[in-house]
């Protein structure tokens, strides 16, 4: 963690570079979350969370979710969730250095659904603390005491993996992006039928989406 929170200069200069090509997404500090994330959920008012003068304490986070093989021959998944800062240039976003580990997840095979929230609990009490802002004792150009908040801000992972981390609905069962609903015919489900195209081809809203996560 160290060597990440003192490249502010250097992330300046990035996101100043980008300014320039505001027609153009080609990174995360060009997109919409970036330039409209609130330091309150839900408060219109409140401050933005990234800018440029906190660029080296208010970070935001990606949290990845994959298996892999440990052995050859040998049916085995280990499990990993693991986090990258985005507030770093994104030439070094994905080096093993800058790269925080939340936890392994043993197999021998991936943990179900309904297991998982034992594994992300303690997770997401240390996401939560980050949030409200956690002061460390010194950082590389820091001697004095810091003040660190960080916020989640991207599930970067396959489709199996984020609905097991964001509990959406199977995909036998609606869509997670749009309010399609698969139909059951023949014992099998299928997103078949435009009918009704205008009631169901439409966003679902992330803000609900937020307020049932939150309760």
């Amino acid at each position: 963690m160290n060597k990440t929170l003192g490249l502010s200069d250097e992330f300046i200069s990035f996101v100043s570079c980008s300014k320039c090509f505001d027609d153009i997404l080609c990174d995360i500090y060009n997109g919409k979350i970036w330039k409209t994330f609130k330091d309150e959920l839900f408060g219109e008012d409140s401050a933005l969370f990234f800018y440029n003068e906190k660029a080296d304490s208010h970070l935001g986070l990606i949290v990845n979710l994959d298996w892999f093989q440990l052995f050859d021959g040998v049916l085995h998944s280990t499990g990993v969730l693991y986090v990258s800062i985005v507030n770093l240039p994104r030439d070094i976003q994905f080096k093993h250095e800058n790269m925080l580990v939340l936890g392994i997840l043993p197999g021998l095979n991936k943990v179900s659904l309904y297991k998982i929230n034992h594994y992300f609990s303690l997770v997401v009490d240390e996401l939560e603390a980050l949030w409200h802002g956690m002061t460390l004792n010194s950082i590389a150009e820091f001697s004095e005491r810091r003040m660190i908040c960080a916020a989640l801000i991207l599930i970067s992972c396959d489709i199996l993996a984020a609905r097991k981390l964001c509990r959406h609905i199977s995909a036998l069962v609606s869509c997670h992006r749009c309010e399609k609903s698969a139909n059951y015919i023949n014992r099998h489900f299928n997103f078949g039928s435009i009918q009704n195209m205008d009631k169901w081809f439409i966003q679902k809203d992330l803000v609900v989406h937020q307020k049932k996560a939150l309760k």
